[in-house]
């Protein structure tokens, strides 16, 4: 249900983040253009069904936090393995229990799904912070794609990831406020 950005890098070769300074900037960007629009949502929209079979807003929302913090502590434990984290897996599938219960079941209050989208973003960005330029092309070891150059992980689970729920959360701002939605979602 819903579009979601885990699947294959979206920034297309040559686009991939040269520096850790690019992977902070771009994330920031991101998370701006994302606050902008979450502060666009009314308590009113938060589970006004979009239509299609797409998430509500609330669901968005729910997934935003998730899966920042999941790929924050995701991150940090490989910066933190040291020498072995070339073992280390990282990543997830599209069935990883946390993710489908954030969007089976997200909470009904605006203000705590934006509470949990402002935290998670700001875990993140402290983990970048950590994050150095030897690190882009380090080998990780993807539990879902196999051995990847770190670059790939940041486009494909953070950046890609997050661009691709800033497009789905304009669309659906745009669907439920136009439309009224197609009813609520439950």
């Amino acid at each position: 249900m819903g579009r979601d950005g885990e699947g294959a890098p979206v920034t297309g070769a040559g686009e991939r983040p040269s520096s850790a300074a690019e992977v902070r900037d771009r994330n920031a960007a991101l998370d701006r253009n994302l606050r902008d629009l979450a502060a666009q949502i009314s308590a009113e929209a938060l589970t006004r069904d979009p239509g299609d079979n797409e998430w509500t807003l609330a669901q968005l929302l729910a997934h935003l936090g998730e899966f920042t913090h999941f790929f924050a502590q995701d991150l940090s434990g490989w910066l933190d393995a040291g020498a072995g984290r070339d073992e280390l897996p990282v990543g997830r599938t599209h069935e990883h229990p946390v993710r489908l219960a954030a969007v089976s079941d997200p909470p009904a209050q605006l203000d705590q799904l934006l509470a949990g989208v402002d935290a998670s973003f700001q875990e993140l960005t402290a983990v970048l912070s950590r994050l150095e330029d030897d690190h882009l092309n380090a080998s990780m070891n993807n539990r879902k794609y196999g051995t990847e150059p770190l670059t790939d992980y940041v486009d494909r689970y953070i950046l890609g990831h997050k661009a691709g729920h800033e497009a789905q959360l304009r669309w659906t701002l745009d669907r439920v406020s136009s439309t009224g939605g197609q009813g609520t979602s439950g």
